[in-house]
């Protein structure tokens, strides 16, 4: 976080959204911080991720920025780990945050889609390409993967 206030500062026409402000008004560091340039981004929210699990992952939130002069829409977000390939045994709750943050990401991409935005998706899954089918391309009826890590 810090390294991003460093080289991304406001006062060079960058803004930051690295804390999401809750609806009783306390914020809230974001662990998926989003960072574009004044002069590119026309509009940008926080959207809910999902719920925290004590001890274990923070509440989780899903950032979108939008870019109307190039007409995409970038959204990032970080699910939580160990839910399927080592879960420890609280399986099934880790399982119902990742699978909430996934639908809510589903619904944003839709969103944004139904706005005429291109939509470029980055975050840490925390999942590997399941032999169930399941792939990061899931996330809409017409992808387009470009590169994958891990």
């Amino acid at each position: 976080m810090g390294i991003l206030k460093d080289i991304y500062r406001p006062e060079w026409g960058w803004q930051q959204t690295l804390h999401r402000t809750r609806a009783d008004g306390t914020q809230e560091p974001l662990h998926a911080p989003e960072v574009a340039h004044a002069a590119q981004k026309s509009g940008q929210r926080v959207a809910s991720g999902s719920e925290s699990l004590a001890g274990i992952s923070p509440t989780r939130f899903i950032t979108v920025t939008r870019n109307a002069n190039q007409n995409i829409s970038h959204l990032n977000t970080h699910v939580i780990a160990r839910a399927f390939d080592t879960c420890p045994g609280d399986c099934a709750e880790r399982r119902e945050r990742w699978w909430a943050l996934w639908n809510n990401l589903k619904e944003q991409v839709s969103i944004e889609r139904a706005a005429g935005f291109n939509v470029v998706i980055t975050g840490d899954w925390n999942r590997r390409l399941a032999p169930d089918g399941w792939s990061p391309a899931d996330i809409h009826s017409t992808p387009a993967m470009r590169g994958r890590c891990c």
